[in-house]
């Protein structure tokens, strides 16, 4: 059993910066728990050390991505919630929209704003509709939300847009 002076000789050893023991120095990575996040290897090899485990942010499945997806394809004239969307994967309002945005890089609103811009763009592009007609089949309640919309996205308006892109039979 160790003596108490030298326990205490450790403590004070282990309080002076850059002195802490194994188990305690976070900028130890062989001590690391199995949970901790690891420094990243700044050495030429890609391959994963012997015993590391990458750990993966979690992203919506393959198949309820694209179950969300057909969705909004299938509703972009509709009024889409967030809770329809969440509803239609099964999973809460708010780990839906994390891991949507992981899966997609874009959050579920922008994500359906985006959609609606480029389905307005193939609508000015090949019918005669107006671009009310186009806005109030989209979905949005106002054709000036539309058109902050649109050009927020594509960078011109959609009257411009369609000048300049339509396509004659």
């Amino acid at each position: 059993m160790p003596d108490v002076p030298s326990l205490l000789a450790e403590g004070r050893l282990y309080r002076k910066p850059g002195h802490y023991p194994a188990k305690f120095n976070s900028q130890n990575s062989k001590s690391a728990g199995p949970n901790s996040v690891r420094p990243a290897d700044d050495g030429d090899s890609n391959a994963p050390h012997a015993g590391s485990e990458v750990i993966q942010e979690p992203r919506l499945p393959a198949p309820r991505l694209k179950r969300v997806l057909e969705y909004v394809d299938a509703h972009l004239g509709e009024n889409i919630t967030l809770a329809d969307l969440a509803q239609n994967s099964n999973l809460s309002l708010y780990y839906f929209a994390t891991l949507f945005k992981k899966s997609t890089g874009l959050s579920p609103h922008r994500y359906i704003l985006h959609r609606r811009v480029s389905r307005a763009q193939q609508l000015l592009q090949t019918t005669d509709l107006s671009v009310l007609d186009v806005s109030l089949d989209l979905g949005f309640q106002h054709q000036n939300n539309f058109a902050r919309a649109f050009r927020r996205v594509t960078g011109m308006t959609p009257t411009g847009f369609r000048h300049s892109n339509r396509l004659k039979p």
